[in-house]
């Protein structure tokens, strides 16, 4: 699959049809969990219909305030009828290589959104398609193209978007078509590695929601490792693993004025 080509005015921007590679990436950061989230706003979140899926990801930046460093914490939980974003700060001191908590985490928000109908779902495996990938036939994956950027974004969805271009490409681009322009753009890369610091698992789980439709996407896959590989080899075979890649696609009930979104079957992948 060729690069393909937008005209725009003055200018042609090359759009690239991989995926970044986790190859050459480093997973250094502490994860956090809906769990981490105050009492408060778990308290006011309890629902009984099971959970599809949950992220929380902290900001990478920290905020003046007054005399104070404070943390955001940016958390969703989506149900099989509603989906929960919530945000909460803690105080923090800077370390000599990192930032711990001072106090603990405070409510800040919660908002939530209701579906207007059956969320529907998508699953499939879907190719990695990083350059160097030989399910990859495009220029990119012959070293003539360039890996995707992180696409520009708030520092609210700046989590978000570092993990977006390790998305195969036919993903990212049914989510940019599903919700274009998001309220709400929340999500990270994660990697599990066993003590002999051999990656086993990867996941990407990532939230898109605008007023009419909210996007779930859980994408994952796993490795064991060869017998006699070396960490660089084992690393290098994830990175070219297909991903199992599930969405979920809500229609949510409208605010006033606005119309609803109700939702008809998706094919699968």
């Amino acid at each position: 699959m060729a690069d393909e080509l937008i005209r725009r005015a003055h200018e042609v921007a090359v759009v690239p049809r991989s995926s970044r590679s986790t190859q050459t990436i480093g997973f250094t950061a502490g994860v956090f969990h809906w769990s981490d989230l105050p009492a408060r706003t778990q308290q006011e979140a309890r629902h009984s219909t099971p959970v599809v899926a949950e992220q929380a990801v902290a900001d990478g930046d920290v905020q003046q305030v007054g005399p104070e460093l404070l943390q955001v914490l940016r958390a969703w939980r989506a149900h099989r009828d509603r989906v929960y974003v919530a945000t909460a700060e803690r105080t923090v001191v800077v370390g000599e290589h990192s930032l711990s908590g001072a106090g603990p985490w405070r409510h800040v928000d919660l908002s939530v959104h209701e579906s207007d109908g059956t969320p529907q779902r998508r699953i499939g495996w879907v190719p990695a398609g990083v350059a160097g990938s030989p399910k990859d036939p495009s220029p990119a994956a012959s070293g003539l193209g360039r890996d995707p950027a992180a696409p520009a974004a708030a520092p609210a969805h700046a989590a978000a978007a570092r993990a977006w271009p390790f998305l195969p490409a036919a993903v990212r681009d049914g989510a940019l078509r599903t919700v274009p322009v998001p309220v709400d753009w929340l999500g990270q890369l994660v990697q599990v590695a066993g003590s002999d610091r051999m990656p086993r698992s990867q996941k990407i789980v990532v939230l898109r929601r605008d007023e009419r439709t909210a996007l779930v996407i859980r994408a994952t896959r796993e490795l064991a490792p060869v017998p006699g590989s070396t960490v660089d080899e084992h690393v290098r075979a994830l990175a070219r693993a297909d991903w199992l890649v599930e969405q979920v696609t809500y229609g949510l009930t409208p605010r006033p004025g606005l119309p609803s979104s109700r939702l008809g079957t998706l094919p699968d992948l």
